[in-house]
């Protein structure tokens, strides 16, 4: 089995391995679009991550993953231009890909002192950029550590929480609306990130690294088998293979409670091992000198 790390020890980054042909005029597309419908200094780089990035994607089973990072926190004029494009892009490529998602981020969000883990281990390693100054260069490589798993699921509770909350609200009519506005793609999301966050648990016990819902389910399974049942209920709903949203909604809000419960005791402790690791100050002193050469 790949390891996923290099002769270091470390994540290895995705590469530079060459876009299946199949996907080549929808990334196009996107990207065109995007830089399309902002202003020229709005943006600053536009990354693919997911199958399409890593050229395992599959026709109509995969999605478009796409990161856009603003210079500024993006006014809600420009994230409604981007859910503009992301419901374009999925409707003229549904023949293509399952869905398109395009994801928003600015400068300061990536370097503040307790998101650069997260961040910076997400796009040096899990990026391929497409476009301006790639921040992963400026980030050093990162093992695989509890740390890591910490900073890039940080917002596993928040997800959760939004969702229970939805849930403990269906007995009234508001909350039905509510409930029934909860898409599969909303389901697959908070099943996805159920699933990477349970990989966590014991990662530093695998010697491996993987974002593959099926080998993270996989090795959960092997650590917690009281639990795997619904583990495997939960990747169906990750990967869109649900037969009704009411059985989808009763997993998520069972397990998913659960495992907060021990990616709070088991993860969370390891949050503040490495907290700065960009001094933004300084980057934005590189970002002026470089745009004034």
């Amino acid at each position: 089995m790949d390891s996923g790390l290099d002769a270091g020890g470390f994540i290895r980054s995705i590469g530079a391995v060459e876009l299946q042909s199949d996907f080549e005029a929808l990334v196009k597309a996107a990207l065109g679009k995007v830089l399309d419908s902002h202003r020229g200094n709005e943006l600053h780089s536009i990354y693919l991550y997911g199958s399409v990035a890593t050229a395992s994607a599959k026709r109509r089973t995969s999605d478009l993953d796409m990161l856009v990072v603003f210079r500024e926190k993006p006014s809600v004029e420009a994230k409604e231009r981007i859910s503009s494009i992301e419901e374009e892009i999925g409707h003229a490529y549904s023949f293509l890909v399952r869905d398109a998602g395009i994801a928003v981020a600015s400068l300061e969000d990536i370097f503040a002192a307790g998101n650069q883990v997260g961040w910076g281990c997400f796009i040096k390693h899990m990026c391929r950029s497409l476009h301006g100054d790639d921040i992963g260069a400026l980030f050093p490589a990162f093992r695989p550590t509890k740390t890591v798993v910490y900073g890039l699921n940080d917002d596993l509770f928040q997800q959760m929480e939004k969702f229970t909350d939805i849930v403990r609200g269906s007995t009234s009519a508001a909350g039905v609306i509510e409930l029934a506005k909860l898409t599969s793609r909303e389901t697959m999301v908070l099943a996805r990130k159920l699933i990477r966050a349970s990989f966590g648990l014991v990662v530093e016990e695998c010697g491996f690294w993987s974002t593959d819902l099926r080998l993270c389910a996989e090795t959960f399974c092997k650590h917690y088998p009281e639990r795997c049942d619904q583990m495997q209920q939960t990747l169906l709903i990750a990967q869109g293979s649900v037969d009704s949203m009411s059985g989808a909604v009763a997993t998520l809000n069972s397990f998913g409670p659960w495992l907060c419960r021990e990616f709070e005791n088991r993860v969370a402790p390891f949050r503040s091992q490495e907290l700065l690791v960009v001094d933004f100050p300084l980057f934005q002193e590189f970002e002026v000198r470089h745009n004034a050469g």
